[in-house]
């Protein structure tokens, strides 16, 4: 017979209850397992604790199209897509495919002396099955200065032998020379100004993570 958390048991006429107060685990007992058992029915499926990536984590992704500092504006959208998947361990958290949006942050045109320069910044991963991800990555780029010596000489030697052929014989020497100035010539004006920097669509670009990346929580099943 359960009565108030301990047991009696009747054994013959003239039975009498068990006095004895029962101890303080007892009386304990039984109200931390109803406590227990009302958790464990109200509290719903448990959450799995969401996979991440860390910061300072290189990603290679493919241009969607086309950036150039000729007419690219800050404020610019740039798309590109996911080259290989982001993972935790074995776990997946951003597939191959998935698409980055992001704008030009910065952008510096060519001018008379400088080449152009801009700044890309992606804030969002866009998942195959709709999900996204806020992000943070970012990469600047630069248009490589022309290797100055190894152009001159390319260029002399091209218009030298252009116009050793032109002065045939008689002329051979001179119309070299020639060629060779007309050659050095140009390769200095050339170098003078400052070019466009092109991104072309299906590039590769590298970008570094500034924040985590954190996946959707997913609930146990």
């Amino acid at each position: 017979m359960f009565r108030s958390g301990f047991f009696t048991e009747r054994t013959a006429p003239g039975w009498k209850p068990n006095r004895t107060p029962p101890t303080s685990t007892e009386a304990d007992l039984f109200p931390r397992l109803w406590t227990c058992l009302l958790i464990f029915t109200l509290i719903p499926p448990s959450v799995v604790a969401a996979q991440g990536i860390a910061a300072g984590k290189m990603i290679e992704v493919k241009l969607a199209h086309e950036v150039t500092t000729s007419s690219a504006t800050v404020g610019s959208a740039v798309q590109a897509r996911v080259r290989h998947a982001l993972k935790d361990g074995n776990d997946v958290i951003v597939p191959a495919g998935s698409t980055l949006h992001g704008r030009v942050d910065f952008v510096q045109r060519k001018s008379v002396n400088d080449n152009g320069s801009l700044r890309l910044l992606f804030n969002r991963f866009e998942l195959p099955d709709g999900r996204a991800i806020d992000t943070l990555a970012s990469a600047s780029f630069f248009k490589d200065k022309p290797k100055g010596k190894r152009e001159h000489v390319v260029n002399m030697v091209t218009f030298a032998g252009v116009g050793a052929l032109i002065g045939g014989k008689a002329k051979r020497v001179s119309a070299g020379l020639a060629g060779a100035l007309i050659g050095l010539i140009l390769t200095e004006n050339r170098q003078r100004f400052g070019r466009d920097l092109t991104l072309r669509s299906g590039t590769t670009i590298q970008l570094r993570l500034s924040d985590d990346i954190s996946s959707p929580a997913r609930v146990a099943q």
